[in-house]
Formats: C-alpha cells, structure tokens, sequence
C-alpha cells in the first residue's frame, strides 16, 4: 500500500474502495461518501480529516491501526484526486450516476456536509449558488423549479452545479466581503412576499416594501 496519499487511486483500489464502503456496516456507502468528500473540498470554511472521517466511518471498528490505514488511505487519495479534479474542472472523477439510487445517496453526502455549516445550510450568503437542486433530489425541501425537473435530468445537472459551487466558495474564501459576507452565526432574516412586511405597515410583504 502507498504512503503516498496524493497518488490518485487505479481502477482496481477505486473498486475496492467502493466495494468496502458498500458492503461494510459501519461504512457510509461509496456515492455517499463522493459526494460527501466533494462538500468538504467545496465548503466555505476548512473541515479537517478528523471530522470528516467520522461521517464516513460513523459505525466502523479498527482492530489494529494496519486495518485502519488500510481503510483511510485510500479514502484520503480519494479526497485529495476530488480536489485537483475540482481545481482542474475535470467532472471525470465524479460518480456516473448509473441509476437514481446513485444520485440520491451522493446529494444527501453533499447535503450533511451544507447543513452542518452556518454560512453553508443558512444560505447567509445572499449570492451563492441555489442548493435547490440537492434538496429536491433527496426530498428535503419544496423547490418547485428543481423539483419539475425529472430526476434524469438532474443527474446530468448535478456535477456542473457542483463545479459551480466549487468555484463560487472558493472564491468566497479569498475575498469574502465582495459577496455580501455576514458574520457566522448572524441571523438570515428573509420574508416572505406573502408574510406581514417587517417595516410594520400591516400589508403583505409584497404589497409593500417588496415591490
């Protein structure tokens, strides 16, 4: 086994991986755990390994620190191929999405890592990218842009929305303040166009100060 963790997996140890993931009790499955590790390289803020790890192994017991380097190496060689594919916009890494049950499981990795985030899940950021598709493919949330479109469609739609919010977070994170940067754990008061205005008019939001 390499030590060398940026060394991209071959087909065989890609495989593998995946088999062990499936198949394995305390393991996330494979498109889970894709679509989680694409989350952590997009996300606004740095998750270390530590954390992450514990979302891909939530119930996996190591006997040995061998059986555990045989299991996270190869998950780590993963992540980093993840992150010189994002930076490059090469989507040739990406699960294929053969079938629905693919895509579901990979947005709901992506999702666990967007709502565990408070810039990320609050959408504090008024200028980011729609999370709409991802919620609409796992059931999450009513999008009823997203949600006309058929789950076929999304599949080809999801990795070049993924590369999107790849670039938009990571430039984000180098000048956060031109994209309208709120403190974390700020707020995000947004009203609905059919809600009471807040400037306390008594008339719906849409009549008033939302016209």
């Amino acid at each position: 086994m390499t030590s060398d963790l940026t060394k991209p997996l071959n087909e065989k140890e890609l495989n593998d991986l995946a088999s062990f993931l499936d198949r394995s009790g305390g393991a996330r499955p494979y498109a889970y755990a894709e679509g989680l590790l694409t989350a952590i390289a997009s996300a606004p803020r740095t998750i270390p390994p530590n954390v992450w790890l514990a979302s891909v192994y939530p119930g996996q017991f190591w006997e040995s620190m061998e059986e555990y380097e045989a299991d996270v190496q190869p998950l780590m060689r993963l992540y980093n191929s993840i992150i010189d594919g994002l930076r490059r916009g090469d989507l040739a890494l990406w699960t294929a999405f053969e079938d629905n049950v693919e895509l579901i499981e990979w947005c709901a990795g992506y999702l666990e890592i967007v709502d565990s985030d408070e810039i990320w899940g609050a959408e504090l950021i008024p200028d980011a990218p729609s999370l709409a598709p991802w919620y609409a493919v796992v059931g999450k949330r009513s999008a009823l842009d997203a949600l006309s479109a058929p789950l076929d469609h999304l599949r080809v739609q999801i990795p070049r929305l993924a590369m999107e919010m790849y670039s938009f977070w990571s430039e984000w994170r180098l000048n956060p303040s031109k994209s309208g940067d709120r403190a974390p754990g700020a707020v995000s008061i947004r009203t609905g166009r059919n809600e009471p205005c807040p400037c306390g008019s008594g008339r719906k939001f849409k009549r008033c100060c939302g016209r």
